[in-house]
């Protein structure tokens, strides 16, 4: 399926100084070369910064949604120098197969699905140095794109049982595996030549594009069960000289249904239409019951009720409703 990705690199923090002007001062001048595929693009340089902004936007086309899968898209900053090589700052690989994992619920909203955020920069023999703030969306050109028939494609869990109250486990297959195999980069003739760190940054450009390529083909053997997950899923990666690196990925095929969580969220609510002509501050609605702060109460102490039931961080559903990131309690706003 036809898809659009859309790259806005915005800007960097806490770049190392790179370079000494003629007053003595350390700096950097920082670009970013974007390499996808076989697409490269590449910002403008700014200078005598360690905290350079650019803002710019670029654009790929990508005929093949696997291709998205198996392709991590590249951001290495470099510091511009005019009379020497340009020196490495830092690398950062961002994998777009956790998009398809959106469910098509979410997905009919929008088109445009979005990761964005502060991404470390990593270099293979000086560790993290800084950090780029990326903003990435991927839009399907086509009506449909075959990962939404599934509500939330083949998701992957780590574990062997789920929490009850948030999956049914409806069907249980079997046990499902696949393996990969490619050429080391370290073994190849040309490593005789290169740097140390060009080399480790192949391998580790190549365990990328190992651990996506056998994350997606295992999933497609699992939608080709007609299952749309994959249960105490382990990956391994061996090392095995001239014969190459090979990747494992197993699993256990099931068919998995998430709980409807609407339920609570509507008896709250009628609950909080009971009470708008009679004031209040709140409704907490835990999952053991209903708590309501009393009208006949001080206002201190509804306060301080309040906070020992409800604490940060939040998940806003909408203008009345809230829950609590740690103790999932469901909070009605009185508007």
């Amino acid at each position: 399926m036809p898809s659009s990705v859309r790259v806005r690199v915005v800007e960097a923090r806490d770049l190392p100084e790179m370079d000494r002007t003629v007053r003595g001062e350390f700096c950097t001048d920082a670009y970013v070369d974007i390499k996808f595929r076989n697409y490269e693009q590449r910002t403008a340089v700014c200078k005598k910064t360690l905290n350079p902004y650019w803002g710019e936007e670029f654009k790929f086309e990508v005929a093949d949604d696997s291709v998205l899968q198996n392709e991590p898209i590249e951001f290495k900053v470099m510091d511009h120098d005019v009379y020497t090589t340009n020196d490495a700052i830092g690398l950062v690989y961002v994998d777009l197969s956790p998009l398809f994992m959106r469910t098509a619920e979410r997905d009919q909203e929008s088109r445009d699905l979005t990761v964005q955020g502060w991404f470390p920069l990593y270099d293979t023999l000086r560790g993290v140095r800084g950090a780029l703030c990326l903003v990435i969306k991927v839009r399907f050109i086509g009506d449909q794109n075959p990962f939404r028939e599934s509500s939330a494609g083949v998701q992957f869990f780590g574990v062997s049982t789920l929490n009850p109250e948030l999956y049914t486990v409806q069907k249980v297959v079997g046990l499902v595996d696949e393996l990969v195999v490619d050429n080391d980069p370290e073994y190849q003739w040309m490593d005789n030549f290169r740097q140390a760190r060009t080399s480790n940054e192949s391998r580790q450009s190549l365990l990328y594009k190992l651990d996506a390529t056998v994350r997606r083909q295992l999933g497609k053997k699992v939608l080709d069960l007609g299952c749309n997950a994959v249960l105490a899923y382990q990956q391994d990666f061996d090392v095995e000289g001239d014969s190459g690196i090979v990747a494992r990925a197993y699993g256990t095929a099931c068919v998995i249904q998430r709980r409807e969580q609407h339920s609570d969220i509507t008896k709250a609510s009628e609950l909080s239409h009971t009470r708008q002509d009679t004031g209040g501050t709140a409704l907490v609605y835990p999952r053991a019951g209903v708590f309501m702060v009393p009208e006949e109460e001080e206002e201190e102490e509804a306060q301080a009720s309040s906070k020992t039931r409800v604490s940060p961080p939040w998940c806003v559903f909408d203008a009345r409703f809230a829950v609590c990131g740690c103790c999932s309690y469901l909070l009605v706003l009185k508007l």
